[in-house]
């Protein structure tokens, strides 16, 4: 009988030690007999580091014409692929897009803007009737260039555009500023041979007023275009404006434009910038040392310290 209730013990205790924990049938713990049954550990793999986006380099895009605006380059700089400051270059006649983009490249680079250089076919500049026709065509073309330069080339640009012209590409340069001031931030305009003063009636060098219609002044823009000037934007946008102290021989320049603001373009360029400021256009005037027409080391580099520092 003694044999008989041991046994009958030690089964009890194996009964005993049958337990349900969370609805679940486990063993729990019975003296020496106990069975460690904690669940296991769940072991996360942890993911992998955001993977880290190289730099890109330097690059440059061919965008082509459309019905919209004219071929382009985009000089993109070295970096992250965020949206930049976009510097519009114009160059002069016969010139073309990388060429004077080529002169300004390097310091714009180090800024981090991304440069747009269109190759623009001129016609006659001289002629004041042609000129103004002109000008009502390449305008809406350099505003869609801008407006469309992320789709078209994959480069992001944000903000209102830096406009540095030269020469012919100058005189754009001014009148994208007068005609589209919302797309500006700056523009540094050097030795145009003419100019349009954002204005209907203007001061004659000689005495009294005039009308001025296109492309001498602003009276008939909104009836050739639609719109009016929009001086509370212009009076937004920072312009630089000047020439080589000695390209100011008075037969480069034509006649026509003698009595509105003067006879070379060292003369234009300080009268223009004069008017402006009567306007409340923040401008400066700047006289480069210099005695050729060409894109000059001074002026591209005042240009960039103008447009960074204001």
């Amino acid at each position: 009988m003694r044999g008989l209730a041991r046994w009958s013990a030690i089964g009890a205790a194996l009964t005993l030690a049958v337990a349900t924990v969370a609805g679940a049938e486990t063993l729990a713990p019975a003296g020496d007999l106990a069975v460690d049954v904690t669940p296991p550990i769940e072991v996360v793999q942890a993911p992998d580091a955001a993977p880290v986006v190289a730099d890109l380099a330097a690059r440059q895009i061919e965008v082509g014409p459309t019905e919209a605006h004219p071929a382009y380059t985009v000089f993109a700089p070295a970096g992250r692929a965020v949206a930049r400051r976009a510097l519009l270059t114009l160059h002069g006649m016969g010139g073309n897009g990388p060429e004077i983009a080529s002169t300004i490249l390097e310091r714009a680079q180090a800024q981090g803007w991304v440069v747009v250089a269109p190759t623009i076919r001129y016609g006659d500049w001289t002629d004041p009737i042609a000129l103004a026709a002109e000008e009502l065509r390449l305008q809406p073309q350099l505003a869609a260039i801008l407006d469309h330069v992320e789709e078209e080339s994959g480069v992001p640009v944000s903000g209102k555009a830096l406009v540095f012209g030269f020469s012919r590409g100058a005189q754009a340069a001014m009148r994208f500023a007068i005609f589209y001031p919302d797309h500006v931030e700056a523009v540094a305009a050097f030795s145009a041979g003419t100019y349009t003063l954002p204005v209907a009636q203007a001061a004659m060098i000689g005495g009294g007023t005039s009308k001025v219609n296109l492309p001498y002044g602003v009276a008939d823009l909104e009836a050739r275009r639609g719109t009016g000037i929009d001086m509370t934007a212009l009076r937004q946008v920072r312009v630089l404006v000047g020439a080589a102290a000695g390209d100011n021989r008075e037969g480069d320049v034509p006649r026509q434009w003698d009595p509105y603001i003067g006879k070379s373009r060292v003369e234009r360029a300080t009268n223009y910038g004069a008017a402006l400021a009567r306007l409340d256009v923040p401008a400066r005037v700047s006289i480069v040392p210099g005695t050729v027409h060409t894109v000059l080391p001074p002026m591209t580099e005042e240009a960039v310290n103008f447009f960074t520092l204001g």
